[in-house]
Formats: structure tokens, C-alpha cells, sequence
């Protein structure tokens, strides 16, 4: 994301495709396209400081098309959060092992 990619990004998704929902992960490992290995941090802060900005500010509606979405958007904020942190820190997330439960349930009711 170059400088100023911030301010574009967001008005691209909110104000021109008008999406509810604006996911941002960062996934560790080795990415497909050598331009994704060197992430900016404090870029995905500002862009995600921007989306709270928006919801708080009634400019983006987050997930409110949802059933229940207050507690979704919160969720999604929380989570942005711990992200960043634990991406400074250098820890680890655990991995998500529901597919893996889903895929032996499946396995073991054939």
C-alpha cells in the first residue's frame, strides 16, 4: 500500500462500492505475490483506525445488514485489534481447527 493508498482505499470501498463488509487479515506464511511479504503495519493501523472512524462517525455501516450485527461489527474491531498486536509482538494466533473437526465429522458419519 503506497502513501496515501489509505485515504484511496477506504473511499474506494465505502463511498464507491459501498460494501458492509471490509474484512482485513493478514495471514502469515508465504504469500504467491513477492509484493505481499513486506507488509506495513502501521498502514493496516491507519486503514483500520479509518473503518472505526467511519462506523463511529455513521460514514460506514460495518455489518449492519446482518442479524445481530452490532455484536459482529464489534467482534470484527476487537479482532482487528489482536491482530496488529499480536502481529507486533511476533506471537502466534492459534491455528482455526474447525475445518479440520468439520472434515473428520464427515469423514467418520460416512
Amino acid at each position: 500500500m503506497q502513501p496515501g493508498q489509505v485515504g484511496r482505499d477506504y473511499d474506494f470501498f465505502v463511498r464507491q462500492l459501498k460494501t458492509y463488509n471490509i474484512l482485513v487479515r493478514i495471514v502469515r506464511g508465504k504469500p504467491r505475490d513477492p509484493l505481499e511479504k513486506d507488509i506495513s503495519l502501521e498502514r493496516v493501523e491507519d486503514f483500520t483506525s479509518k473503518l472505526e472512524r467511519g462506523i463511529s462517525q455513521m460514514n460506514y455501516h460495518g455489518q449492519a445488514v446482518y442479524p445481530m450485527s452490532d455484536l459482529i461489527t464489534a467482534r470484527e474491531l476487537v479482532g482487528r485489534r489482536i491482530q496488529l498486536k499480536l502481529l507486533r509482538e511476533n506471537q502466534f494466533q492459534i491455528p482455526c481447527y474447525a475445518a479440520i473437526s468439520w472434515a473428520s465429522s464427515r469423514a467418520t458419519a460416512t
